[in-house]
């Protein structure tokens, strides 16, 4: 056997390993099962190529994509034929006379789709050859926590136990300590050594820029960074547009996204590794297998979906070793795109249940029956009779795959069907007749059938699909069906079609009633809940003000406690906010956002403080200009760090403006940058009036299009709180209140206070258990199932404030039903947390990652207190 490095030498044409590659492939050779984790252009295929192209026989390669798999198998016959490849695409004496050069010891590596494995045929033959090695690429695709799972996968142990190859090992560019644990946990792998490496790119620089502008920002970014380059988007429609704005700009690009026709795929795919244009746009569809080694750079325009598919995407950059960037460009907007996605993916069991009868009732179907004909999906017919209008075709698909994964129905898309022929004539008639076709088309489609199908065609009916053969003749499948129509008609072929141009579903188990569908709910909302971390964690290092680099070895489990990689925005920042700077920034856009009651945009915010707006309203404002020589994107990360603590809200009902939380004035009253509320027995009471003044002032901050301070400072109200003035001389003799605040806001102020006033002692003992008179109102509400938004609506009250209320009426009345409110999987978790000692709002916040606001997060702990 030669050496590694011989070898290396010899079948790669390189002298050196990268960085982790030896000790891998020396673990594979001692017979070790190893798992490495190593990111988009490591060199990861190498380590399982080159101990297969040493060891005595040959080894299987598990790959999930059948164009990828091509791309490695010709790649690696460049220098020598060593490697082949079986797929769906291939007919019998294709697949033989791969099985011929396996036996013969011409192949090294052979390389086929998880879903091969469960064929019993296929397995036998494979323990009667004795592989050598079992190399699972793309692994993290055998977990239902990895990003792109994929149930054939889990196939892979039943094969593994039936062929008894021992020697098992896996490879993925993107997998969490969680989905490390996973994959080991499905494959069995005994004693496996696990290899974490290179996720630090000591060449590659990324930055983040939180904007409105991004289209400017993008020319500055492809003039400062050059090409090639990618920019990766969204949607497919953003990709378009983009390309469009680039090509106004005399910017030479294409775009690519999975809606266009295959063949103008591979021309843009081709045409851009090829270097026939500079840039490329494209969604999350381009990427798996490019091997273009000089992209100097990779720009998001839109946040991805996962720190798995940023890292993933932004390691195409640079794989030549020169220096290369990515950038990301961020606006609140982004999480709106993928939270319609997440939307989209994970039906509810309302519309399951609506969609399984829909489609039964639209094929009539009666309970008991089955039918064997397929049933073509009418969209149009499933948004009336499930009345929703806006139900999308993405929707509609994720509730079919729920029902298919659940054994009741198969869902059969236009590319996944398998239509059937047979030559009605004899080789002879039918030479003759190819021999008189003037169409070429015609011509060359008949001897490709021929060729793929052969002798088998003139005996039996055979299946076939007419996407792989409109891949491998370059046309339209419609092309494939128009010339098997035509064939028919002639009588040289009796063909099958099911019904073409439209996706159907075939029935797998009589009708039964919705109610009796057996589905895990549970685990869709689970999965859920996880693809909603991931966007959250994946906002977090949008955010993250410490090395970006230490935030993405820390998440894929490097150790990186102070790492600095000295390349990302965040390091190379010529002014790092210190710790006293940090508080500082902490303190002055809270106390700004508390200024402004009726609340603030973000993008004001910034403009306040860094002393750019040009509004006469906001230059009035006490902090004006006071963060100047701060950037945009330091402030931008303050901000969403106060949110993430609670001190801010997003109110999205009210065009997205920011205001102070309760913990947000309780933590300036604690700095003494705010004057307290008096804290005596009264407080909740006092705290519920202070609400309803600043609301109340709010309103007439419109009226007179003032900003709120103007009208009326928080100090003052406060003042108000604790004195309840009953008359205007006792309203004006409140240190600061002025006749002309009394003008505006006086007379309404009155109102609310008397209010207060008016409500005379109910005469019961402080321990009486009945609900207090006033949370009457909201616990009838409550009571009636109204949602906690709608609650305070109707009684022109906060969320904070309702949710205090809420909070009484469960001490009273624990088993009241707040389910309207917090889902109950989230009062679980947070049952769960309160029971292990975790007592305040702010240390469950962290805790719960759930998309839970403050509000519901202390109705939660209320039930769990006193459940």
């Amino acid at each position: 056997m030669i050496s590694t490095k011989e070898a290396l030498k010899a079948y790669f044409g390189y002298d050196e390993f990268r960085p982790g590659q030896e000790d891998i492939i020396q673990s594979i050779l001692l017979g070790e099962n190893a798992l490495a984790v190593l990111p988009t252009g490591a060199g990861k295929s190498l380590c399982y190529q080159l101990p297969a192209l040493i060891g005595d026989n040959f080894s299987i390669v598990i790959s999930p994509l059948i164009a990828l798999m091509k791309d490695q198998v010709d790649s690696m016959n460049k220098v020598t034929v060593t490697a082949d490849f079986i797929n769906s695409s291939m007919d019998f004496r294709e697949m033989e006379a791969v099985f011929q050069r396996l036996e013969a010891g011409k192949t090294k590596l052979l390389y086929v789709a998880p879903e091969r494995l469960e064929n019993i045929q296929f397995a036998d033959r494979m323990k009667s050859l004795s592989p050598n090695y079992l190399f699972v690429d793309e692994a993290h695709c055998i977990s239902e926590w990895g990003h792109n799972f994929r149930p054939s996968y889990r196939k892979l142990r039943e094969f593994i136990e039936h062929t008894e190859i021992e020697k098992v090992s896996a490879f993925t560019a993107t997998a969490t300590p969680e989905v490390i644990k996973d994959i080991v946990d499905q494959l069995q792998l005994r004693k496996p050594r696990i290899f974490v490496r290179g996720f630090e790119r000591d060449n590659l620089s990324i930055s983040v820029t939180v904007t409105k502008n991004k289209r400017l920002k993008l020319l500055e970014l492809l003039n400062q960074y050059g090409t090639p380059a990618i920019i990766y988007t969204a949607s497919r429609k953003t990709t378009e547009e983009v390309n469009e704005f680039l090509q106004l700009n005399r910017i030479k690009s294409a775009y690519y996204h999975a809606g266009l026709h295959h063949i103008q795929r591979r021309h843009v795919q081709e045409s851009f590794i090829a270097g026939k244009f500079p840039v490329i746009v494209a969604t999350n569809a381009f990427g798996m297998g490019i091997d273009k080694q000089d992209i100097r750079s990779v720009i998001h325009y839109n946040m991805p979906g996962s720190i798995e598919n940023y890292y993933q995407e932004i390691g195409r950059a640079g794989r030549d070793g020169q220096p290369s960037f990515a950038a990301l460009l961020f606006e609140d907007k982004d999480e709106d795109i993928h939270n319609y996605f997440l939307l989209n993916s994970y039906p509810t069991k309302e519309l399951v249940h609506s969609i399984y009868n829909c489609l039964c009732d639209y094929a009539r179907i009666p309970v008991g029956h089955i039918t064997d004909q397929e049933i073509p999906i009418n969209y149009d017919y499933l948004r009336v009779t499930t009345q929703k209008h806006d139900l999308s075709k993405a929707l509609v698909h994720a509730s079919l795959r729920t029902l298919e994964e659940a054994g009741y129905l198969s869902l059969i898309s236009e590319f996944s069907k398998r239509f059937e022929f047979r030559f009605n004539t004899n080789a002879t008639a039918l030479k003759k007749y190819v021999t008189n076709i003037s169409d070429h088309r015609k011509k060359l489609f008949i001897l490709t059938i021929l060729r793929k199908y052969g002798s088998n065609a003139f005996q039996r009916r055979t299946t076939f699909s007419p996407a792989d053969l409109a891949y491998e003749l370059d046309v339209e499948p419609e092309t494939v069906h128009g010339f098997m129509n035509d064939l028919n008609n002639s009588g040289y072929i009796e063909y099958t079609a099911p019904s073409f141009g439209e996706d159907t579903v075939r029935m797998l188990s009589p009708r039964i009633p919705p109610h009796r569908l057996e589905i895990d709910f549970e685990k869709i909302n689970r999965f859920f809940m996880h693809a909603k971390r991931k966007l959250e964690t994946m906002k977090d290092f949008v955010f993250n003000t410490d090395c970006r680099f230490e935030f993405i070895l820390s998440y894929f489990g490097e150790e990186a406690k102070n790492y600095r990689c000295g390349r990302c925005d965040n390091c190379v920042t010529p002014q790092a906010i210190s710790n006293a700077g940090l508080e500082y920034l902490h303190e002055i856009l809270l106390k700004t956002v508390y200024d402004f009651g009726d609340g603030l945009q973000k993008a004001n915010i910034l403009t306040i403080l860094k002393g750019t707006t040009k509004s006469p309203k906001f230059k009035n404002a006490p902090s004006f200009g006071v963060c100047a020589n701060y950037t945009s994107h330091e402030l931008g990360a303050v901000l969403f760090n106060l949110e993430q603590q609670g001190y801010i809200k997003t109110d999205d009902k009210n065009g997205k403006k920011v205001s102070a939380t309760n913990s947000g004035i309780e933590f300036l009253t604690e700095k003494k940058l705010i004057q307290p509320i008096l804290q005596n027995r009264d407080y909740e009471k006092d705290l519920e009036l202070f609400h309803m003044l600043r609301e109340e002032r709010t309103k007439v901050a419109a009226k007179f299009n003032q900003a709120v301070y103007l009208i009326c400072s928080d100090e003052i109200l406060r003042k108000v709180v604790v004195e309840k003035p009953a008359s205007k001389s006792a309203l004006l003799n409140i240190e600061g209140f002025t006749e002309r605040m009394f003008n505006k806001f006086g007379e309404e102020i009155l109102q609310l206070t008397g209010g207060f006033l008016q409500k005379s002692p109910s005469g019961k003992k402080d321990d009486d258990q009945s609900i207090p008179e006033n949370v009457l109102e909201t616990y009838r509400l409550l009571k009636d199932g109204y949602k906690l938004g709608e609650i305070a609506e109707l009684r022109r009250q906060s969320e904070p404030v309702i949710s205090m209320q809420i909070e009484s009426i469960l001490e009273i009345e624990p088993g009241i039903d707040v389910s309207r409110i917090v889902a109950d999987n989230i009062i679980t978790l947070v049952r769960e947390q309160y029971e292990r000692g975790t007592k305040d709002l702010k240390s469950m916040k962290k805790l719960i990652r759930e998309n839970v606001g403050y509000p519901a997060l202390r109705i939660a702990m209320a039930k769990a207190k006193n459940a």
